[in-house]
């Protein structure tokens, strides 16, 4: 497995769910340089996440930063961190706060440090009658979402999107795409939503 070739950087985004959550993914590339990606270049790419997510969610803030590979730490504390204004909203149907659409990304390597990662998007399509699965049809509308939102994400620079694995020193190319066809739950919430309880007593 090849380590990092040029700098390593993260892509953090996110935003907030409804008025009482948020959610956010992260990313890593690897760049020859260590320049900031153009921000309307960004936003672009952003912007295609919105066939991705719900209308009650949106993308209110993107940071790319280096990363000391070693560590897994910020090479500059300062974080680069961008304000979206105005923030970039979902489009697809409102769904729970906790549902979230998975997916998957896959390298050359079929196991192991760095072969494959996740981000968890916050949307569910409608599963299909009682098999509690999401329709074909969709899953095949979300994957090429996804392969798209990837590859205008690779084309804001010059560089490679890869899996790294910060205990193997070891990093791969993200090579596929997949989305499955069973609801997942939102695993970047920084917040809960609080159940507000009512008991009643057995009598």
């Amino acid at each position: 497995m090849p380590a990092i070739a040029g700098h390593l950087f993260r892509l953090s985004y996110g935003g907030p769910i409804f008025t009482t959550e948020t959610w956010s993914n992260t990313l890593h590339f690897d760049s020859p340089g260590v320049d900031q990606p153009d921000t309307p270049a960004m936003i672009a790419a952003l912007q295609k996440l919105n066939g991705l997510t719900q209308a009650s969610s949106s993308i209110s803030w993107w940071k790319y930063n280096e990363l000391v590979p070693l560590t897994g730490k910020y090479l500059d504390p300062t974080s680069n961190t961008h304000d979206v204004n105005p923030a970039l909203v979902g489009a697809q149907a409102t769904v729970p706060a906790q549902l979230a659409l998975c997916v998957t990304m896959g390298t050359a390597v079929t196991r192991g440090g760095a072969h494959g990662g996740r981000i968890y998007l916050p949307y569910a399509p409608v599963v299909a009658g009682d098999t509690g699965l999401i329709p074909v049809a969709d899953q095949l509308v979300l994957r090429e979402n996804s392969r798209l939102f990837l590859k205008a994400l690779i084309a804001t620079k010059t560089h490679r999107l890869v899996i790294w694995s910060h205990a193997k020193q070891t990093s791969n190319a993200v090579t596929r795409v997949s989305v499955g066809r069973v609801v997942d739950t939102q695993r970047r919430r920084r917040k809960s939503l609080k159940e507000g309880h009512n008991y009643a007593a057995l009598g």
